[in-house]
């Protein structure tokens, strides 16, 4: 199975991290965010508008289908987070996303005890 970056945060710090995986590997990535960001003009991104994460439970939702689509398509999401308001929704609902995508960060309960 073929992995995909999905990347959250459509600022320059998203938009890096997505040429650099087309440059090393020729993959194109997914880039969401809730905002119009430059990154959305990239020929080498597929910007995706998401629900915004404050919205939690409106926010997996949309992750977790995005994920199981990937997956149908024969894509390993993987996902990056560019933020906080990322990282926090991402972890804490991982029990429910872990099934459709590879994590890149750690746990919440380890995150919480590690910064909070």
């Amino acid at each position: 199975m073929e992995f995909i970056p999905v990347i959250f945060g459509g600022h320059v710090n998203g938009y890096s991290i997505a040429r650099t995986f087309f440059e090393t590997y020729g993959i194109k990535s997914i880039i969401c965010d809730y905002i119009k960001h430059v990154s959305r003009h990239s020929s080498f991104v597929d910007y995706r508008f998401v629900p915004n994460p404050k919205h939690v439970n409106e926010f997996v939702e949309y992750v977790f289908e995005l994920g199981a689509k990937l997956r149908e398509n024969g894509k390993q999401p993987l996902i990056i987070v560019t933020n906080d308001i990322w990282l926090i929704p991402l972890s804490r609902n991982r029990d429910i996303l872990d099934k459709r995508f590879i994590y890149s960060f750690s746990r919440w309960d380890v995150i919480e005890r590690l910064t909070i």
